[in-house]
């Protein structure tokens, strides 16, 4: 289990520069609290941000990135862009019957 950032705005990852920067630097601080150099983030709302973000997170050690995608991952080579389950979608109890997003998980 992980904490990872969503934003220290909740805002879409701003694409002036001075801003985008900011804003990465006060969510990895957030999350890490400078005790570890490696972290996650979950793109608020989803969005996948522009190349220069994403090098940016890279460079600062940003481990793996969850878009709002729904879906499982097969192929972890592009550890930035990872669909993911929402927790309010699977079921709560073991009798529950099988919705959707628990098959994706059985396959």
């Amino acid at each position: 289990m992980r904490i990872g950032g969503h934003g220290h705005h909740h805002r879409w990852i701003p694409s002036p520069p001075r801003r985008r920067e900011k804003e990465i630097k006060l969510t990895r601080a957030f999350v890490l609290n400078d005790r570890s150099d490696r972290w996650s983030l979950a793109y608020p709302y989803g969005e996948l941000p522009m190349p220069e973000a994403l090098e940016m997170m890279s460079k600062m050690r940003r481990r793996f990135a969850l878009t709002s995608e729904v879906g499982t991952n097969s192929d972890l080579r592009n550890r930035h862009e990872l669909r993911r389950l929402d927790p309010n979608d699977l079921p709560f109890t073991a009798d529950a019957p099988v919705c959707s997003r628990t098959r994706l998980v059985a396959q």
